[in-house]
């Protein structure tokens, strides 16, 4: 970690007497002449200023510039908002590495991350799912905790997980007896939760190739496996959106059915809006 070059160039008084400009500053400021990985530098340094989250919203180059950061304030300081690389109404979903790095870094955001998060500017003009829709949406499971697991299995169901033999994959769970296998979005490894009756008895780490327990935790986090949760109540404001909208590219009945079937369907991301409520 480069650590050390921020600390010694925030020490210059040249460097803190535009600091101090910038922060007594009323209005918009403009900075110039950064070039290459300076930006990084600089930004680093007026975010050791202050003890709340930096947003840099970058036009192109946000991966040069996460790993700029990285290497100056660490790993656990810096998130990264990747855009999902697809165009508006293409029929298809963005890449899971791509959600899951999106909702990890939503769910770091809600937990009161102050560092720094890197968007790329059309990440920052997509619309998101709000704060409390996602809040409401990760299921915490803690050992001993009571939890019912039929109840887990309904909302794995319409957070978009897909329900499999084998949980191989991210975004799928398994469910034998009383043991369901999941494998969240944002994690490296999938987890076995074991029950005995509505009592979370086990929780572990497993490896999704051998299939064998590779450690023991004492809870887990589950994100939603898309950006878009068919619950009743996201379902509804669909519905209400949807009238005397035209959508492009598929026919509207068709959404509407696979909306209300809870059909989570190839390209649905891309009316990821309609789910929420204006406010």
């Amino acid at each position: 970690m480069l650590s050390h070059i921020v600390e010694r160039l925030s020490r210059s008084s040249s460097v803190e007497k535009a600091v101090a400009d910038i922060r007594s500053a009323d209005g918009t400021v403009r900075i110039c002449g950064l070039l290459g990985s300076s930006t990084a530098v600089f930004t680093s340094i007026l975010h050791g200023y202050g003890d709340t989250l930096t947003a840099v919203i970058c036009p192109d180059g946000a991966e040069d510039l996460r790993e700029d950061f990285e290497s100056l304030l660490g790993d656990n300081e810096v998130l990264h908002f990747p855009d999902w690389e697809i165009l508006p109404y293409d029929e298809f979903s963005p890449h899971e590495a791509i959600v899951g790095t999106r909702l990890r870094t939503l769910s770091e955001l809600l937990a009161g991350h102050n560092g720094v998060v890197v968007i790329p500017v059309r990440a920052f003009l997509r619309r998101i799912i709000p704060p409390e829709d996602l809040a409401a949406n990760i299921i915490r499971v803690e050992l001993k905790a009571g939890v019912r697991p039929e109840a887990l299995i309904r909302h794995l169901a319409e957070m978009g997980y897909a329900r499999t033999q084998v949980v191989e994959d991210i975004g799928t769970f398994a469910v034998r007896g009383g043991i369901i296998d999941i494998y969240a979005q944002g994690f490296d490894n999938p987890v076995r939760i074991e029950f005995f009756g509505n009592e979370v008895e086990s929780i572990r780490e497993f490896d999704p190739i051998t299939q064998r327990s590779v450690k023991k935790v004492a809870s887990a986090e589950i994100l939603p496996a898309r950006e878009v949760v068919l619950k009743d109540e996201a379902i509804h404001c669909f519905m209400s959106h949807l009238k005397g909208k035209r959508l492009k590219g598929r026919q509207i009945e068709e959404v509407a059915i696979h909306v209300k079937d809870r059909f989570f369907f190839d390209g649905m991301e891309a009316y990821a809006p309609y789910f929420f409520n204006d406010s």
